[in-house]
């Protein structure tokens, strides 16, 4: 979608389990990210939520989450990735993952509805592949996938959403110049 960043955060939550005295990071969040319309592909609002239990898999430490979208809803796990349509998928439209390879290429056809992405037997996973692109950049001097402005981009939500939990108020951010707007 090309978006570099939300222009309003809002972020609401607290301490609900953990009431111990030793932290101060809520363990009850949900995060509201507001992205403004580029390309004429529509504004778009991002929510996101953190339990000290996820909801999907139920699991402490989970890394596992759900993208909704107004077309369906892909639950990403570690080592595969189900879509959900709410109409029929057509397969030819899932040819462009052939570039990624690792088994995400072949999709699995449940239903006419649903596709199941498996990655291939000894899957590291994606933090294996983040740091070995890193470590083989600095090797080689190759490029990065996630350049240094990338990095910037994708943490300065995460940090205006905990900014907007302790103010207890939304943040207007200019993500073009990287700054809280006043």
């Amino acid at each position: 979608m090309d978006a570099i960043g939300p222009d309003k955060v809002y972020t609401t939550g607290g301490i609900r389990h953990y009431t111990d005295g030793l932290r101060d990071t809520p363990d009850v969040m949900l995060g509201y990210f507001d992205y403004p319309d580029k390309n004429d592909l529509g504004a778009f609002t991002v929510q996101l939520g953190a339990n000290y239990v996820d909801g999907i898999s139920k699991k402490w430490g989970s890394m596992d989450f759900k993208i909704v979208g107004s077309k369906g809803t892909l639950d990403v796990g570690w080592d595969k990735v189900v879509l959900k349509t709410t109409g029929d998928i057509n397969m030819k439209d899932l040819e462009i993952l052939k570039s990624l390879g690792q088994g995400i290429d072949t999709p699995e056809k449940v239903t006419s509805r649903e596709v199941i992405f498996h990655a291939e037997s000894g899957y590291r996973g994606g933090h294996y592949d983040h740091h070995y692109n890193f470590i083989n950049g600095i090797r080689n001097n190759t490029p990065l996938v996630a350049d240094v402005l990338f990095a910037v981009q994708t943490a300065a939500p995460a940090l205006l959403s905990y900014e907007s939990y302790v103010r207890n108020e939304a943040i207007r951010w200019d993500a073009q110049k990287l700054k809280i707007k006043k």
